[in-house]
């Protein structure tokens, strides 16, 4: 039956709906299929449900991985500039030592001070000179990582190793409490005293405005390597340590106007012991470093005869001085009392610091009543002048002392239960009467002979104040104030690289007839002098070969790697060798600049066993020491014997060794001369010394770098202990 109406579309409507249901159907379960399946995001990834713990199992195992090795990788520790240092020193707390008080605290500062200092004229304060250095010559091998740690210090040392360095230590003594006399002096007329709040802390404060900024030391050239001596003065301030604290730089950097100040101030005084006492670089052969004045102690008696005969002669001029001083006051009137009440009696300002011979430092606290007060003329300021003459003489005296002489009048001091003086150096530096400094001249050149002077540098308490025009505005334009120079040390000669000595020399005879000499050749090399023993006739170049123990040098790549990893580079050990000594201050050796090494070897290395008798001990070398040096040192002066010729001398007659130099200079060597010369003695010490090196070797380890500020050694004070004031009287 045939349709009417109904079209095409309508007939078949149902039928492509159908059919495209169908398709869907058959396109979805396609796509499920080629797809895979569905996924999860586990992290930035897409993966199966049934991986999804898979990511998190591997990180796992790579953790596990990370924490079993045997060499794991440490963070680099984080970088400060030594600004960055200074600054986060101020934020640690540091204890405030009391002070007792004379009387009411000044009211000065309290009010409107600067009404005050418009109308007031201040003293400019003399700040006293240090001691007389003592300059002792050092020689050592330099550690290899400090010269990877340290590019300043890599440029003053040789290209290749050894690390061979000579160099000059200096140190001499300042005292704090006549520094603090000089700040709180009262000279008569109108000029007032400081303002106490200017230089000194108050009496619930532990530190001062004033302290210690910088030490320079200034070297004269005596006579060069060669034994010319210069025409005119050539002198020069020594350069900083270099990759130690340059305090100088910091505060002219940092310190523009009085507010900036007590921030800068406090930093330094967290890093007074590297600014006053700074530690010699870490060596890995030749003798320990010491402090000079023990050096000298027990050394060139010649040294010690002439700082005796300087300070005798020193101390009688002072005590001249005193004496005249002494009769003058007894023949100037006395001030009249009977105008105005004598001002009560205060207690004094601090405990400690008793000792025997002579006055003592003056004492802190609040300054006198002035309410009243009537000037007395010159009676004062000689009283003033005789104990600051009479203090001066009693360092000159205790000074004697500690070289073994007697001083009239004077007891010789009972010896300190601490030996190290750490008592002394908690004391703040306006309350230590010998505050022990020293540095050391990396710069001068080996042979060359040279003196040293030093002076201090505080910071100006009159610096940015509100004061007159004039000529009181120029005492505050300057933040700094140098102290007086001190006298010049004796002469020191830097150790000479090379050397030799002609030490025997004989002419024609019927037993030998040519002429013969014989010589020896010195190098410094690895912490010693290497010698060679050199027999010589007429043609003959001085040269021969040296002996040298077993030695290695370091594998800088592998210790470069090891010390950028974090890595503690173990020490060479010997048999039943000490441990590496630690490195306090005044302590044997020097301390690396990342800090103080371990007192305990790296426990990678074993020490060897004790030999039996007969048997060589066996060192045993870390493995960054892994290159081997030769057994021999070729070793050779460019000279060349001519002839050995007698001449008289009295009733017998001399031999000398006529040689030639490359140049075609000619000289004359005098075998009786060389052989009492006390540098051979000391050249042949230290060869003797080297003969047995790596027998007995210790090697400090370098460590990561410290963050500074470090423990303020001169503002703190272990508990029980009060602040030390002068001398007690004689």
């Amino acid at each position: 039956m045939k349709m009417k109406g109904i079209g095409t579309f309508e007939q078949n409507a149902d039928k492509v709906v159908l059919g495209g249901v169908v398709l869907v159907g058959v396109g979805a379960l396609a796509l499920q299929l080629i797809a895979g399946g569905s996924t999860i995001k586990v992290g930035t990834k897409e993966v199966p449900p049934g991986a999804a713990f898979q990511p998190v199992e591997e990180e796992a195992q790579r953790l596990l991985a990370r924490v079993q090795s045997d060499s794991p990788s440490f963070p680099e520790a984080p970088k400060f500039t030594l600004a960055g240092k200074l600054a986060l020193g101020k934020d640690l707390s540091r204890p405030a030592w009391p002070r007792v008080a004379m009387g009411s605290a000044p009211n000065i500062g309290k009010g409107d001070i600067g009404a005050v200092i418009a109308t007031a004229e201040y003293a400019f304060p003399e700040v006293p000179a240090p001691s007389t250095p003592v300059a002792v010559a050092y020689s050592a091998t330099i550690h290899p990582a400090e010269g990877l740690q340290n590019p300043q210090l890599a440029s003053l040392l040789p290209a290749q190793q050894p690390f061979d360095k000579a160099a000059v230590s200096i140190e001499f003594t300042y005292s704090g409490t006549e520094l603090q006399a000089a700040l709180a002096n009262d000279p008569e007329g109108p000029v007032e005293p400081l303002p106490r709040p200017w230089w000194r802390g108050q009496a619930d404060q532990g530190a001062d405005p004033v302290t210690l900024i910088a030490v320079e030391v200034e070297r004269e050239l005596v006579s060069g390597a060669e034994g010319v001596t210069p025409t005119g003065s050539a002198t020069t301030i020594l350069p900083p340590l270099p990759g130690r604290v340059d305090s100088l730089k910091v505060w002219n950097d940092s310190v523009k106007s009085v507010g900036d100040v007590p921030v800068i101030v406090d930093g330094i005084r967290g890093v007074f012991d590297e600014i006053a006492r700074p530690e010699y670089y870490a060596t890995i052969a030749g003798p320990t470093w010491e402090q000079p004045s023990k050096v000298a102690e027990r050394g060139d008696s010649s040294d010690k005869a002439t700082q005796v005969r300087n300070t005798r002669r020193k101390f009688s001029e002072v005590q001249r001085r005193f004496d005249d001083l002494t009769e003058l006051l007894s023949k100037t009137p006395k001030p009249d009392t009977a105008r105005r009440p004598e001002p009560r009696e205060q207690p004094p300002s601090r405990t400690g610091g008793g000792g025997k011979g002579g006055s003592g430092g003056p004492a802190g606290g609040a300054p006198s009543p002035r309410t009243g007060e009537t000037r007395t003329g010159n009676y004062r300021e000689i009283e003033r002048s005789l104990k600051r003459t009479k203090a001066e003489l009693d360092a000159l005296a205790q000074k004697l002392i500690a070289l073994g002489e007697t001083v009239e009048g004077y007891e010789v001091p009972a010896a300190a239960t601490d030996e190290s003086g750490l008592d002394a150096a908690y004391r703040p530096f306006l309350d230590n009467p010998s505050v022990t400094m020293w540095t050391h001249d990396l710069t001068g050149v080996p042979g060359a002979t040279y003196r040293y002077r030093a002076r201090v540098v505080i910071n100006n308490p009159l610096f940015d104040r509100n004061l007159q025009e004039g000529l009181q505005k120029e005492l505050g334009k300057d933040s700094l104030l140098r102290g007086d120079w001190s006298e010049w040390s004796a002469p020191v000669t830097v150790d000479p690289s090379n050397a030799f000595f002609v030490t025997s020399a004989e002419d024609r005879s019927e037993i030998s007839p040519r002429p013969h000499a014989t010589a020896q050749i010195f190098q410094f090399y690895y912490g010693y002098y290497r010698v060679a023993q050199v027999s010589l006739e007429p043609g003959d170049v001085v040269m021969n070969d040296a002996k040298l123990p077993e030695l290695r040098i370091a594998d800088m790549a592998k210790l470069d790697d090891m010390i950028k990893k974090g890595q503690m580079p173990g020490a060479p050990s010997a048999p039943q060798a000490p441990a590496a000594p630690s490195r306090g201050p005044g302590g044997p050796g020097g301390k690396s600049p990342m800090g103080p090494a371990p007192a305990v070897r790296d426990p990678g290395v074993a020490p060897g066993a004790a030999p039996t008798p007969g048997e060589k001990p066996k060192i045993q070398w870390p493995d960054w020491m892994a290159v081997e040096l030769p057994k021999t040192l070729p070793l050779t002066v460019d000279a060349m014997l001519l002839d050995v010729a007698s001449v008289p001398a009295g009733d017998r007659s001399k031999s000398e060794a006529v040689l030639r130099l490359g140049n075609g200079d000619i000289f004359v060597k005098m075998p009786e001369a060389d052989r009492q010369n006390p540098l051979l003695k000391k050249l042949e010490s230290s060869a003797k010394e080297g003969e047995t090196q790596g027998q007995d070797l210790s090697i400090p380890e370098p460590t990561r770098s410290p963050v500074f500020p470090r423990r303020d050694r001169q503002g703190d004070r272990p508990p029980g202990k009060t602040g030390g004031g002068g001398g007690g009287g004689g």
